[in-house]
């Protein structure tokens, strides 16, 4: 198991809280064990190491820009 020594804080609006709330709930209907928040938020880290080849990082200047170049990386990664 890896070990984390460094803690950051990072500002969710309530969407994405309930979206990892209900998340980690389905997590546990399916295999009967929740995730924590925390774990899913470094699993998409994860993920964004193994594609950051793939983002097109060229002249982003929003969120939405940056959302939707993952999105088209994770496309043209599967």
């Amino acid at each position: 198991m890896a070990i984390y020594d460094k803690k950051i804080t990072i500002t969710m609006n309530s969407n994405m809280i309930r979206f990892l709330k209900e998340f980690s709930e389905q997590l546990r209907e399916q295999d009967g064990y929740a995730l924590g928040m925390t774990t899913i938020v470094r699993s998409l880290i994860s993920v964004l190491t193994e594609i950051e080849d793939k983002i097109d990082l060229h002249g982003i200047k929003s969120q939405e820009e940056l959302t939707q170049r993952i999105i088209d990386a994770v496309k043209a990664y599967s």
